[in-house]
């Protein structure tokens, strides 16, 4: 994703998007499809995440 998105022109500031953004999916899809425990740490990681993301727009 960085790849293309630099190859586009895309800005610099969209790569903590990127991470912040891939972090919190891949946390859900673990949650939801492979079955991993959703502790609260966890939990509240994926909202920071997408609080940062809501933010950073």
């Amino acid at each position: 994703m960085f790849f293309v998105l630099f190859q586009k022109g895309g800005p610099l500031s969209a790569v903590p998007m990127i991470l912040a953004g891939g972090a919190a999916l891949m946390a859900i899809v673990g949650i939801l499809f492979f079955k991993e425990s959703a502790s609260a740490p966890r939990l509240l990681g994926i909202v920071l995440a997408l609080v940062g993301l809501y933010l950073l727009r």
